[in-house]
């Protein structure tokens, strides 16, 4: 017992301050792997590139942009607002407003409609061909229907949707749907236009659909005084719409803008780099380009 006592030896300073050390790298490995794992999860998983990126402008400061965006990450992504030269390119074309509300009947306008007094023509003018969007609920699904296909055969002031036409006066706002033999709106439904005003900034998108050919360069092409963008086999102005609230893009789509007015280009501006960003729910990614004098092409 007294041996046992007596017996005072144990580990080494130098061998305690090696565990010591040991633990407090395993500690800290643990903590970078854990940090690392979130960061990887919540911000590097979204990867997305910007491509095609253009900024026109014409005689008399008619400026347009485009820009393809390709979401590469492994999960989708929301587009919140898209910038150039860091002033945004506002969603919904600038104004909205409900223009009349569904009843037992197929046709629908501010004026000479049945039934009638129940439209109001749109309160801002004179309103830009093209940007015109107006939705409306049909048996529970909406239904959009545009003047998108202005100057491809279609008259300007032409509305055209699912099973309904219409016509558009810009100057007065005056306007008419006209849903045939039905099925029209639902009863006590809202019908909303969404527009913008001449000269104003407005955005168009276009969902690549699979098939879709956009190897090719963006062009401008002009019909009936609407310039619209042309890129690969996407359809001419047909399938483009304007956004109306933050645009969700599923991993590996991809998605094409045209914005038209950009505020802060000018002529003086050609040849100047810019910016041009792309803000989503967790990042923003930029993209430089040089302001390029329009090449606009004519369509009969």
């Amino acid at each position: 017992m007294q041996k046992l006592a007596r017996n005072k030896k144990g580990l080494s300073t130098v061998i305690t301050t090696l565990i010591i050390l040991v633990v407090a790298v395993l500690l800290a490995g643990v903590v970078s792997y854990y940090a690392t794992n979130v960061v990887m999860t919540r911000t590097t998983m979204e990867e997305v590139r910007i491509r095609k990126p253009h900024v026109w402008v014409q005689e008399g400061d008619n400026a347009y942009a485009a820009l393809m965006v390709q979401n590469l990450g492994g999960r989708d992504i929301l587009i919140d607002k898209i910038t150039i030269r860091g002033v945004e390119a506002p969603w919904g074309g600038g104004f909205s407003e409900d223009i009349d509300i569904g009843v037992a009947g197929f046709v629908y306008g501010s004026t000479g409609a049945t039934p009638p007094g129940l439209g109001a023509p749109l309160i801002n003018t004179p309103i830009a061909v093209g940007s015109i969007t107006i939705t409306a609920t049909v048996s529970g699904s909406p239904v959009t229907i545009t003047d998108a296909l202005a100057g491809t055969g279609y008259p300007d002031g032409e509305l055209t949707g699912a099973s309904v036409t219409g016509t558009m006066d810009y100057e007065s706002g005056e306007w008419t749907l006209d849903w045939g033999a039905g099925p029209g709106p639902d009863v006590g439904t809202p019908i909303t236009a969404s527009y913008s005003l001449e000269g104003a900034v407005y955005v168009k998108y276009y969902l690549v659909q699979s098939g879709d050919d956009v190897s090719s360069d963006f062009e401008l092409k002009v019909t009936s005084g609407v310039v619209y963008p042309k890129v690969g086999t996407v359809p001419d102005k047909a399938d483009w719409a304007i956004p109306m609230s933050d645009m969700p893009l599923k991993s590996s789509g991809t998605m094409l803008f045209f914005i038209t007015n950009p505020t802060n280009i000018a002529l003086n501006d050609v040849g100047t780099t810019i910016s041009m960003t792309v803000y989503t729910s967790n990042a923003q990614w930029i993209v430089e380009t040089n302001v390029q004098a329009a090449e606009i092409i004519p369509v009969a």
